[in-house]
């Protein structure tokens, strides 16, 4: 999975940043809520079509997103509080975005004449399913670690391609859509894969 890979190297590359904003006393939590809030500003843009400037914030939130991670296990302030509190203002981020493209109005209809509004609202629940997927069977104590083909950087990294692309061949309502429905078939797919994997290895708990 891609987000494996970029969190393993990050934590190398990065991890020097990490030590120096957390010696001058950036918390894990102010890049979270920083996360929160550039994607209310992405949420906002992308609903009334402004592509690129949603794009670009879309692009920062995700950095603010990865860096709260990166900061804390830098900076040593790992926490459960902090993990989840993570895992909650994620799931806004989802929500938001999914939700603005689904309310904007600006979407096209892809063959057989399915409404863009629909891909977006089956790419919000692939997306919030997947992170239910991992939590419930982890809870139940299947461990769902590098367990499907999507998560979330792999969504906004897509979303984020999709978009900016449609917006430079000119048919951005189109392409927009035809990203949506690649990450609810993606994100649906890896909500099965978890369901898959959870059901071969339950037993063994």
């Amino acid at each position: 999975m891609l987000s494996d890979i970029l969190k393993k190297h990050s934590n190398e590359l990065l991890r020097p940043l990490g030590v120096f904003m957390g010696r001058i006393g950036i918390r894990p939590n102010n890049l979270t809520f920083l996360g929160l809030a550039l994607t209310m500003a992405a949420a906002w843009q992308l609903h009334a079509a402004a592509i690129l400037p949603g794009v670009g914030l879309l692009l920062l939130a995700g950095l603010a997103d990865g860096g709260d991670g990166l900061l804390a296990r830098s900076a040593g302030q790992t926490s459960v509080r902090g993990g989840f509190l993570d895992a909650l203002t994620d799931r806004y981020s989802d929500s938001l975005l999914f939700g603005a493209l689904l309310l904007g109005g600006w979407l096209a209809p892809l063959p057989p004449g399915i409404p863009g509004e629909a891909w977006a609202l089956a790419a919000l629940i692939g997306a919030l399913l997947t992170s239910y997927a991992r939590a419930a069977a982890e809870r139940l104590g299947v461990s769902q670690q590098a367990v499907g083909l999507v998560e979330r950087p792999e969504r906004i990294i897509l979303l984020a391609l999709g978009l900016a692309g449609g917006k430079l061949a000119g048919d951005p309502a189109l392409w927009a859509t035809g990203t949506l429905a690649l990450l609810a078939l993606l994100g649906n797919l890896t909500v099965a894969q978890r369901l898959v994997h959870f059901w071969r290895n339950a037993s063994e708990v």
